[in-house]
């Protein structure tokens, strides 16, 4: 059996496309994807998800954001192979650029980091728009639907009331602990290899939140 191949970033962004079929899917059922709507893919990679969202459920259109030059050359080959190109954009451009306004569904599966919370907020997404993560939901916000290690966040978010609460829904057990949900996240991270660095940042940015009204 032949298998297929990945483009792998040596650089540290590791596998540009991670997700077997079956996640794929799962993704956009949880996301109750339509044909009628317009995706948007932050950080797409090699296109793979884009073009999947297409062929097997016939989205509206498809816009995918790579910074990363080689991924980003890999991803408009793929779209142009498939003959794509009248459905998929890919496109070079800072996330806090973006213009989400037109977003039906966000794909959004990089690790949170300071201010992106603010990309959400500020950018004037419509009610009703649903935001797909991998492994987190947005840091101190609850998700309205799981399908563990994706969360589904309808707009307009709403913010945890305490630190349980948000652990709790991310876990998906009554009275979880934060520090479960770190640790869990911590040894589950292969793909994206969190350190403990990263975990005193999300417990930073909980409280952080937790405590602003």
């Amino acid at each position: 059996m032949k298998l297929k191949k990945q483009h792998y970033n040596e650089k540290g962004g590791g596998f540009a496309d991670f997700f077997p079929m079956r996640h794929k899917k799962k993704i956009f059922e949880l996301a109750e994807i339509k044909p009628s709507d317009v995706l948007y893919d932050l950080g797409c990679g090699d296109g793979s998800i884009l073009i999947f969202a297409v062929k097997e459920f016939k989205v509206k259109y498809a816009i995918g954001y790579e910074t990363d030059y080689t991924r980003n050359f890999i991803a408009r080959k793929k779209v142009e192979k498939a003959g794509l190109g009248n459905k998929i954009s890919i496109i070079n451009e800072d996330f806090s650029k973006i213009d989400l306004s037109k977003a039906d569904v966000i794909f959004d599966m990089l690790p949170e980091m300071e201010g992106d919370l603010e990309k959400y907020l500020n950018k004037k997404i419509k009610s009703g728009a649903r935001l797909i993560k991998h492994d987190l939901p947005l840091i101190a916000y609850l998700p309205d639907c799981v399908d563990i290690p994706f969360y589904r966040m309808k707009f307009p978010l709403i913010k945890a009331k305490n630190r349980t609460q948000w652990a709790s829904k991310v876990l998906g057990i009554k009275n979880a602990r934060v520090n479960d949900v770190w640790h869990e996240l911590y040894y589950y991270g292969k793909e994206k290899d969190y350190s403990k660095w990263n975990i005193y940042r999300f417990e930073r940015m909980l409280d952080e939140r937790l405590r602003t009204n």
